[in-house]
């Protein structure tokens, strides 16, 4: 079974500053979110935690649910600027920083908050099929294993916002 290293009972965040907001997980609610950031199916969660499929989902709704999240990339966002997840300064074994374009990094900062690719794409005035290969190529880039695990390797490497969620005017638009 996956246990982080020694974590009490129950995991905090740190407070916000303007509404004094401060989210709480179960221990066993973090160990689900360092695999959702590591881009871990449920599949791979529930092996980790020699559970069935159905426990798992409901851990990842749970945490999804308590992190006000429409999916796993706005979770670990979340999580991240609230202290939740802290990203290792550096998650790749060169010493040379990937180079993100603008372009990327803009299309994944709105996925970041929950909006789908196509409401991205209206936005950003592209299509839909441009937003997706941006978002694949900027993976590819950053060695992710998925948008939630991009979203802990932008966090760790400062490139996206780290305010507390509620500093954002953004509304969230996708499905889960």
């Amino acid at each position: 079974m996956y246990r982080s290293p020694a974590r009490p009972p129950f995991v905090e965040g740190r407070p916000c500053t303007t509404c004094g907001t401060r989210l709480v997980l179960t221990a066993r609610e973090s160990d689900v979110l360092d695999l959702i950031a590591l881009g871990k199916t449920n599949d791979q969660i529930a092996d980790a935690h020699k559970a069935s499929l159905h426990a798992a989902r409901t851990w990842v709704d749970n945490i999804l649910d308590a992190l006000h999240a429409t999916g796993r990339v706005q979770a670990v966002d979340t999580a991240c600027r609230v202290g939740l997840l802290n990203p290792p300064a550096t998650l790749r074994s060169s010493d040379e920083e990937p180079k993100v374009p603008e372009l990327e990094l803009e299309a994944f900062r709105l996925k970041a908050v929950g909006r789908s690719k196509k409401r991205i794409a209206q936005e950003l005035s592209l299509s839909p099929h441009t937003v997706k290969s941006r978002l694949h190529r900027l993976y590819k880039r950053l060695g992710a294993d998925g948008a939630a695990h991009a979203a802990l390797i932008l966090h760790g490497l400062k490139l996206l916002p780290s305010s507390h969620p509620c500093h954002t005017s953004e509304t969230t638009g996708a499905a889960r």
